[in-house]
């Protein structure tokens, strides 16, 4: 779990209308603190050291910053005392965003120095921004799609590597691609195996393969949420702030405005996983193979009951990115 996370959730507010924050230092000698106001809403404390080109605070419509700030910190034991800091607020009264807000500050605090400067803390609020744009706009993709996708890395035998993987370019047709080999992730409700293709998807280029990993979801209020699967990639990725940055951007691309619903959608893991089969793409019955080529988008609904699977054995020893996903699937 993210560092920031865990302690903010520890963390009880100041009293009703308190002008200050009840805070915890991120770490021991860190210069970094996460607090709460006295309406529950998280704010983060970076003790910075100027620089020669002073950031500019910002006032979004979630998000304040204030490059620096004089404030007065008291420690258990310790005398009050007097520090200049940058501070980063998360505004809205929505637990979901907070989540966001404290995940994507996370990784980057906990890699600071022993003495941040404020254009360190502005490059940091910069991304934060960029995740927060991405909330407020139209999701790319399902929540049980975005489940689905965070299932296989969650359980991958190299996490890393299923991270690097996952949709590595913009607008990439498969969702894991790595060298030769992509893997399209597609689930389903139900017990059988209906999935949406477009063509291009199933047409990889001279020289690669193409998979698909079919998935059937449960619903189940005791399963896990894209937060509970969220919090054991980011303890796997530990100290690896770049991918952790990754995985919280690409979230936040994929759920879009469906944020506030993507929390509550739980499913079971263990049904989800023992149900999961592989299929090259080439046996998969498509339409439009040979169509004009003023012909495009083409996209058809495939009933995959009649198909046969590939032996995940088999796909584990066709390259690292197939090894890690079949193999951490299997123990």
């Amino acid at each position: 779990m993210a560092r920031l996370v865990e302690l903010f959730r520890d963390l009880t507010p100041p009293a009703e209308n308190s002008p200050g924050f009840s805070v915890r230092r991120l770490a021991r000698n860190s210069k970094v603190w996460v607090g709460q106001d006295s309406l529950a809403r998280p704010v983060v404390l970076i003790e910075s050291t100027s620089d020669a080109t002073r950031a500019h605070g910002a006032v979004l419509r979630n998000i304040t910053f204030e490059p620096w700030v004089s404030c007065e910190i008291t420690e258990s034991a310790s005398p009050l005392r007097s520090v200049m800091a940058s501070i980063i607020r998360c505004t809205a009264a929505e637990r979901e965003l907070h989540e966001h807000f404290l995940r994507a500050l996370s990784p980057a605090c906990e890699e600071l120095g022993e003495e941040p400067r404020v254009a360190e803390v502005a490059g940091l609020v910069d991304r934060l921004i960029e995740v927060f744009r991405a909330l407020s706009q139209p999701s790319s993709e399902s929540i049980q799609g975005l489940w689905t996708e965070l299932l296989l890395i969650n359980r991958a035998r190299d996490i890393e590597l299923a991270v690097q993987a996952w949709q590595p370019r913009s607008r990439s047709l498969v969702d894991f691609e790595h060298g030769t080999i992509g893997v399209e992730v597609k689930s389903c409700a139900g017990q059988v195996r209906l999935h949406r293709f477009k063509l291009a998807q199933l047409q990889p280029a001279t020289g690669s393969e193409r998979y698909v990993a079919s998935v059937l979801v449960s619903p189940n209020a005791r399963g896990a949420s894209i937060s509970d699967l969220w919090d054991v990639i980011e303890s796997r990725l530990g100290s690896r702030r770049l991918l952790r940055d990754r995985t919280a951007a690409r979230i936040a691309e994929a759920l879009g405005d469906d944020w506030q619903r993507a929390h509550a959608h739980r499913f079971d893991v263990d049904s989800a996983v023992a149900a999961l089969l592989m299929f090259d793409a080439q046996s998969i019955p498509r339409v439009g193979q040979d169509a004009e080529p003023c012909l495009t988008d083409i996209e058809f609904t495939v009933d995959l009951s009649g198909v046969d699977p590939v032996e995940l054995q088999q796909l584990a020893i066709r390259g690292p990115l197939l090894h890690s996903l079949v193999s951490g699937l299997r123990g």
